[in-house]
């Protein structure tokens, strides 16, 4: 459902949050971007093979930061229910400790993307404290291109922000109010009785004949 691929494919880069405000990143504060695709998206043979994202690095941290393309929207951070796609590491001495636009390229590639919801997120395992953990610039917004930069056009893909409802949920057919039972028609009731006495007639003629016989 998610792959296509006999469809020729568009290398994309994805912008992240360039110009947002000031955030953590840490083990208490994950960050993520959710985007859909669409039907022509997918015919466009869309791969995300690069993320920019501006990040520094706090005097004190020391784990890495990790970047994953998952299929499913991350919803408060949850990805439980995604399917890993693509993920990539990068250490502590793979940033400075001022804002850098920062390319986060994966290795392998994903395959390419169909149609569906999709999110990008970023973790680090750092406590946050005593100056651990990153700072980047974040916004929920996700800006898609080409490799040479150029704006890849509305009709591909959309940002979902950051805690879009997935599916609609449906809703619950009406529960039909239960009516009066019916009255029987007097010509029902007068066959019922008609019935009755027939076969209660049947049956002392045939008491009757038994005992005549014997």
């Amino acid at each position: 459902m998610l792959f296509l691929p006999s469809v020729e494919a568009l290398d994309v880069n994805v912008n992240l949050g360039q110009s947002g405000a000031n955030s953590g990143l840490d083990a208490s504060n994950p960050r993520w971007w959710n985007f859909t695709i669409s039907n022509a998206g997918a015919a466009a043979g869309l791969v995300v093979v690069t993320g920019n994202i501006t990040i520094k690095k706090n005097q004190s941290a020391t784990n890495p930061v990790i970047f994953t393309l998952w299929s499913g929207f991350t919803i408060n951070g949850s990805t439980a229910g995604n399917t890993q796609l693509a993920s990539l590491s990068m250490s502590a001495a793979s940033f400075t400790q001022q804002f850098t636009p920062t390319i986060f390229s994966f290795s392998p590639v994903p395959l390419q993307l169909g149609a569906g919801a999709y999110s990008l997120t970023l973790t680090n395992t750092d406590s946050g404290a005593s100056n651990t953990g990153y700072g980047l610039k974040y916004n929920d917004i996700v800006v898609m291109t080409d490799t040479s930069g150029t704006a890849l056009s509305a009709s591909l893909y959309a940002s979902a922000g950051s805690n879009p409802t997935p599916y609609p949920t449906p809703t619950p057919a009406p529960t039909a109010t239960p009516g009066p039972t019916p009255v029987p028609e007097p010509s029902q009731v007068l066959a019922s009785l008609l019935l009755i006495a027939g076969m209660s007639v049947y049956c002392f003629l045939r008491r009757k004949k038994q005992s005549s016989a014997a």
